[in-house]
């Protein structure tokens, strides 16, 4: 995990991607464009967060921008940290999960630096609240033409963008030295670790796919 810690953003943006829906439709150049333009766009968001509330905490942040933070149950067949729920305007935290974390970083040290798991988890979700309200986010404008027939088409937005950006943009607002999607990878320590040495094979073959 300490390797993993070193991986650039656009590796992890490339894991993601490879393990969309979509990703297996898109061209190199598409997944190029999707990657660069994706952890662009996490890193304005963050800048902009910043810029407006200087050096409040997300779940601070969160408050002054009127999204509401609740516990709940997110269990299921994926580990989640987090949701948000744009017609509410909530984000909930899956606390359980979080505390098994804090109390597994703080035993093993797995990550490097000292930070809060649900403060990540809410800058995660302060990007996808963002996105929600600006149509003129990346991962809402740039979308993927799945089929066509004629002049008719249907185009989609691809949700690793979403994801990708969402990283990058907590990574910064939480000052971590590494990308956050590896906290899937503790998630997964504690619970399954079969599922975790697939989920490292998974990251390292991952790579960015030139034009």
């Amino acid at each position: 995990m300490a390797i993993a810690a070193s991986y650039s953003d656009e590796h992890f943006a490339a894991f993601l991607l490879n393990n969309d829906l979509l990703g297996g439709t898109l061209t190199a150049v598409q997944r190029r464009e999707i990657i660069t333009g994706a952890v662009h766009s996490g890193a304005d968001a963050a800048r902009e967060l910043r810029e407006r509330f200087a050096a409040k905490l997300p779940a601070e942040m969160a408050c002054l921008l009127g999204v509401k933070i609740v516990t709940g149950d997110l269990s299921g067949a994926k580990l989640v940290l987090s949701n948000y729920a744009p017609r509410t305007a909530t984000v909930t935290l899956n606390q359980v999960l979080i505390e098994k974390l804090e109390q597994c970083l703080v035993r093993q040290m797995l990550l490097p630096g000292i930070f809060n798991p649900a403060e990540v988890a809410i800058a995660h979700e302060l990007f996808h609240h963002i996105e929600s309200s600006d149509q003129g986010v990346f991962s809402r404008q740039f979308k993927v033409t799945l089929w066509h027939l004629g002049p008719l088409r249907y185009r989609s937005t691809v949700p690793a963008a979403g994801e990708i950006a969402a990283t990058v943009c907590a990574k910064i607002l939480c000052c971590l030295c590494f990308n956050p999607a590896l906290l899937e990878a503790v998630a997964l320590y504690i619970k399954d670790g079969q599922r975790l040495a697939e989920w490292f094979d998974q990251l390292d073959r991952a790579c960015l796919k030139s034009a």
